[in-house]
């Protein structure tokens, strides 16, 4: 029974340490759409990729078998033996949110900045317009 609440415990204080304080807690830059945080077991700090655990510890990341995570669309955390893992794992055991998914990292993109072409597309066309009938191309 000790062994059951100490574990049960370690959960709620690190759930605790997740939804009352973000000091532990790291958005990633790298994963736009994770659907988990990690516990980083040598450091007990929460991540969502290990990109940002590298970033921002001085630390190589510890491998572990079982792991800690807290799902993000229910703030719920939950452990998984990652040597026993299936198929059905890939789902929260609280909301059923599929977490294992594609990641979308961000994109470098070249752009200008500048006034909305479709504005301009419009002031274009009525210049096209007016230069049209006076030159009488269109019959006015």
């Amino acid at each position: 029974m000790f062994f059951f609440a100490t574990r049960f415990l370690s959960v709620r204080l690190s759930f605790n340490l997740f939804t009352n304080t973000h000091s532990h807690f790291y958005d990633s830059k790298h994963i736009l759409n994770a659907q988990v945080s990690i516990r980083a077991p040598c450091c007990k700090q929460w991540y969502d990729c290990s990109e940002c655990h590298a970033e921002s510890q001085t630390h190589p990341l510890a491998k572990t078998t079982e792991m800690a995570f807290i799902c993000k669309k229910c703030k719920k955390a939950f452990r998984k033996d990652m040597a026993a893992y299936e198929e059905s794992d890939e789902y929260c055991p609280h909301c059923d949110n599929h977490y294992v998914i594609e990641a979308k990292t961000p994109q470098a993109m070249i752009g200008v900045e500048g006034e909305d072409t479709r504005v301009d597309a419009r002031y274009a066309i009525m210049f096209i317009l007016e230069a049209a009938i006076h030159s009488g191309h269109l019959g006015c």
